[in-house]
């Protein structure tokens, strides 16, 4: 069969384009409309998305970019585009009044002009609730009215109108939907994990390495940033101190193995929330118990020195035994000799490996920063006795012993090594809990967390 697809580049469309090429072997002709909606970007995945298809010399992009001149919702004109479930009566401002009418009337009458059999469409189950032109009563008169318009030669297809978001990703996975290329925001600050380290996206270059929620690293080809002022959607994980905010139309992974918009989302809905597995040593030397403990003092007192020539740990003169472990432990895991110096003004003991090449490796792992800005979460994919030998040493370098509640405790500014020590805690059996302090709070230029 020949015939139309209303294409708007988003997640529903993609899966039903890819749905009827693949899986029902129908002679596709894409057609995209600019009706001046906000999400100008779809029309550029669109495209995209037609590409990767192969089917770019069929797509049409029609433009009504003036209709929101006569006709408006919060998708076409100057208002807020709000987040919110769909069950949520905000999200009726999103309605662009019998936009489906208008869209698959033109969609009709071009299919018809191309010799077409059909014109499809993405509704879905969710949609019902908000949307009268996705409803089954719509569906079953508008149908009716293209076979009379077209004197019985175009029909209207709707596969999906019974299944739910969820089971349209779900779909779209299994036949290999280029969902990657639908279009979605992040904001800055969002961390992404490069071949270099955890880096906030908006510090994401062209060329850089990235790991995909495939678990596969890629090269970035391109960036762009949009300005956005709507809502915004804050998601808290269960059981992990992980909080993201969000767009309500950036789709995350889930673990159920589907995509999902977070204006979607219910309570419990779950996603991922920590790092596909990756293992990435120190230069040619495995990962051991030893070389771990190193780590975990890094973490605690551990500094680049000033031309990044070397490594140092500065410990208080009295940690005799901390001093003690380090030099040895640098001598057997590195086999470099400490250097060992005390603070011209303070009562403090500075050890230091000179070794640019170390440097280099421990800046490729946990990132060129300072402290409170290096990356630790890729530890937590070791055994359980290198995540015990990092978390003991880290202990023994920013830890204390809680008076009120008899409980060990890390206190770091570092938001990575927190999440980190967490969940160590939580793969070796503990049950770890967190407390946030503000910057004033804790006297000090940086918010603190403690972990234990």
């Amino acid at each position: 069969m020949k015939g139309v697809v209303l294409h708007s580049g988003g997640l529903d469309s993609t899966v039903l384009l890819t749905y009827l090429l693949d899986k029902k072997g129908y002679d596709c002709y894409p057609l995209t409309f600019n009706y001046g909606q906000r999400h100008i970007k779809e029309v550029d995945a669109a495209e995209r998305i037609c590409e990767k298809l192969g089917e770019l010399s069929k797509w049409k992009c029609f433009d009504l970019s003036n209709l929101h001149d006569l006709i408006q919702s919060a998708l076409s004109g100057d208002g807020e585009i709000p987040s919110g479930h769909y069950s949520d009566e905000i999200q009726k401002t999103t309605v662009f009044p019998n936009r489906n009418m208008i869209l698959l009337s033109i969609a009709a009458g071009y299919s018809l002009t191309i010799g077409g059999q059909f014109v499809a469409y993405a509704a879905h189950f969710n949609d019902r609730a908000i949307y009268p032109d996705c409803r089954p009563e719509f569906i079953k008169s508008v149908g009716e009215t293209i076979g009379l318009g077209t004197d019985g030669e175009v029909e209207l297809i709707e596969p999906f109108a019974d299944k739910t978001k969820t089971e349209l990703a779900t779909l779209g996975r299994e036949i290999s939907a280029p969902l990657e290329l639908t279009w979605s925001c992040v904001i800055p600050g969002t961390p992404v994990l490069t071949s270099l380290g955890w880096r906030r996206i908006e510090e994401v270059q062209v060329g850089s390495s990235v790991l995909t929620h495939l678990n596969r690293w890629r090269k970035v080809t391109t960036t762009f940033q949009q300005p956005y002022t709507g809502p915004m959607r804050l998601l808290k994980t269960y059981g992990l101190p992980f909080e993201l905010t969000v767009t309500p139309n950036h789709e995350m992974y889930t673990t159920a193995g589907t995509w999902m918009r977070p204006a979607l989302f219910d309570t419990y809905d779950p996603f991922y929330g920590r790092v596909p597995q990756y293992v990435l040593p120190l230069g040619s030397k495995g990962m051991d118990p030893r070389l771990a403990a190193l780590y975990g003092y890094f973490a605690a007192e551990g500094s680049y020195s000033e031309r990044a020539e070397g490594i140092c740990f500065s410990f208080n003169a009295k940690e005799t035994s901390n001093i003690e472990e380090v030099c040895q432990l640098g001598k057997d895991v590195w086999g470099l000799e400490p250097h060992i110096g005390n603070h011209a003004t303070y009562p403090e003991a500075n050890i230091r490996f000179w070794s640019t090449q170390l440097v280099r490796d421990f800046m490729s792992l946990v990132g060129p920063g300072k402290s409170h800005e290096r990356q630790w979460f890729w530890l937590t994919e070791f055994k359980p006795e290198v995540l015990r030998a990092f978390l003991v040493s880290v202990q023994r370098g920013d830890g204390y012993a809680s008076p009120n509640t008899n409980q060990l405790r890390i206190s770091t500014t570092n938001f990575d090594l927190m999440t980190t020590v967490f969940e160590i805690h939580k793969i070796l059996g503990n049950v770890p809990n967190m407390v946030y302090k503000t910057a004033k709070a804790s006297n000090g230029k940086l918010p603190q967390w403690m972990v234990g």
